[in-house]
């Protein structure tokens, strides 16, 4: 047996455990399980307890996915083979992450990540840019189905963009609707921010979903040869890069639960505007 197999079945039998711990308290035992928390917790106050538990659900998830990554050979060789271009994309994606962190602890390099400022510009124009650069892939596949789903990842991609400076709210700062106002909590011209109480699960989670769709794709990209999959398709897949990004969007999960979610809407960004300049030139 390999050194990477004990660790999982180690590691991943302590993460079980703990899970089931988990799980136990939080449907058997809520209140000791809140109270508990809160002992741990700085302030020695939790204000919703309910919130805490799917969180560190979400938290058991990622860290189950992000075991499973480093203790896969797979994981190793796909980095290994990965382009110069996504080595690259690594390294601005592992230096967003310091330099966001590194701004919770001065305030001036924060404040590059605040609305309006630096990076919020920069995401929305790696969006769109993502957004037109889909658009021109459609005339490197040949199916329709391949069309629709760039023509779909384009419109996303698109939608993301605006969404982040309000539709140009931003940039030609005209006022919110007075009724659009009243049921959006910045009061901006959007409809992201309508959604705000559910962000503190929604970021983690939607994080999760891309962590295991990376996972997956990177699986299928191993075994493509065997399902006889159409070239268009294998064109549309997330290519070697696939692994990192799985372990990275892992990490995520747990860090905008503990912190707000802007780094999630810059990585993604960047992966996406990272995917779609692929597009261009994959074969």
């Amino acid at each position: 047996m390999s050194v990477m197999k004990v660790i999982r079945y180690i590691a991943g039998g302590l993460l079980l455990l703990l899970f089931l711990v988990h799980l136990r308290y939080q449907f058997l035992a809520a209140d000791e399980y809140a109270a508990l928390l809160a002992r741990m917790a700085p302030d020695h106050h939790i204000g919703n307890p309910g919130l805490i538990f799917w969180k560190i659900t979400l938290f058991f998830l990622a860290a189950f996915l992000a075991l499973h990554n480093l203790t896969d050979p797979l994981f190793y060789r796909n980095i290994e083979r990965v382009s110069r271009w996504d080595r690259v994309v690594f390294v601005l994606l592992v230096l967003l992450f310091l330099l966001y962190h590194l701004g919770c602890l001065l305030p001036s390099i924060g404040a590059l990540f605040l609305e309006d400022n630096l990076f919020e510009s920069l995401t929305a124009f790696c969006a769109v840019s993502a957004s037109i650069l889909l658009l021109r892939g459609m005339r490197r596949v040949d199916t329709w189905q391949a069309r629709f789903s760039l023509l779909a990842m384009a419109g996303m991609f698109f939608f993301f963009g605006m969404e982040e400076i309000s539709w140009g709210q931003h940039i030609f700062h005209w006022k919110t609707p007075r009724q659009w106002q009243e049921i959006n909590y910045q009061h901006e011209s959007n409809l992201h921010n309508l959604f705000n109480p559910l962000f503190p699960v929604l970021y983690p989670l939607f994080n999760l979903i891309l962590a295991l769709f990376f996972q997956l794709a990177a699986q299928l990209r191993v075994r493509s040869e065997r399902f006889a999959l159409h070239r268009d398709f294998m064109r549309l897949l997330p290519a070697a890069e696939a692994s990192f990004y799985s372990l990275f969007f892992s990490v995520l999960v747990v860090q905008c639960g503990v912190l707000a979610g802007e780094l999630t809407e810059e990585t993604v960004a960047v992966v996406g505007f990272s995917y779609a300049l692929r597009q261009q030139t994959s074969s």
